[in-house]
């Protein structure tokens, strides 16, 4: 019986792979013996190093040179771009010391490698990776949130926005807040409810973000004290000026206001 040196070099790098990352990031790394297009799945720990419930599927290629670059069939990709769970291509060259390469496989790029083979009626497409790509342990961090895949860094965006928007608010109402003032307030809150909306939605899609470093509850806070701020502004207003009334009549009536904003307005005003 004859052990094919490809499968020697192959194994070898999936167990090296599965050795580097129980001993970097301390987190299981289990081996499957059927390649069906993913040949390990990485568990993903808390900082207290109890599981988070997210998995990483990887797909492991092995070399022997100093290539860094792999051929990927098409099928395998049209099978990871299906798969819910984050899909991360590993390329291993074990020549003299080895060195491995990762990458995101199964994000918003997978389509244009797909498409790409499709255009030149290929089965496979050369997937390539640079020094940027190589593994360190400094990478933790960007493994926890791929299960994400994009929309991790999208949150932090929104919430970043409904931040920047609450302390523009806060800033306004320091100054005299007359009608005119008050109408440029309430769109800008407006805007901030329905950011939220897309906030709300990530965390229902993603219940367990919270483990990260976002910080969603400051944010809340803000917004909570913001939204208590222009309740006290729209009852004052409408206490000292009645007439403010028919103004945000007509105001109300015309616009397409957030219904949390509609809740605050026909409490105070109608």
């Amino acid at each position: 019986m004859i052990y094919p040196k490809k499968s020697a070099t192959g194994q070898a790098g999936e167990h090296y792979f599965s050795y580097w990352v129980l001993k970097n990031f301390q987190w299981p790394c289990r081996l499957f013996d059927i390649d069906l297009g993913i040949d390990a799945q990485v568990e993903i720990l808390d900082n207290n190093n109890h599981t988070t419930g997210n998995f990483i599927a990887v797909q492991i290629k092995t070399t022997d040179s100093t290539k860094t670059s792999v051929p990927v069939k098409v099928e395998n990709l049209k099978y990871w771009e299906s798969i819910d769970d984050a899909v991360v291509l590993v390329l291993i060259c074990m020549k003299k010391k080895p060195k491995i390469y990762w990458k995101l496989i199964n994000d918003k790029e997978i389509s244009k490698y797909i498409k790409k083979a499709k255009v030149t009626n290929q089965k496979s497409i050369s997937i390539k990776f640079s020094k940027e790509n190589k593994l360190s342990k400094m990478d933790k961090s960007d493994f926890s949130i791929l299960p994400y895949k994009g929309d991790y860094y999208y949150l932090g965006a929104l919430l970043t926005e409904i931040k920047d928007q609450c302390k523009e608010i806060k800033q306004d109402i320091k100054h005299d807040c007359d009608t005119v003032c008050l109408q440029s307030i309430l769109e800008t809150f407006n805007s901030i409810c329905f950011t939220f909306d897309e906030v709300d939605q990530l965390i229902f899609k993603y219940p367990k973000i919270n483990f990260y470093s976002i910080n969603i509850e400051d944010v809340k806070k803000l917004y909570q004290e913001v939204k208590e701020i222009l309740h006290e502004i729209l009852w004052q207003m409408f206490d000292a000026n009645p007439e403010t009334k028919s103004d945000m009549d007509k105001d109300y009536n015309n616009s397409s206001y957030h219904k949390e904003l509609r809740a605050m307005i026909e409490s105070r005003y109608l």
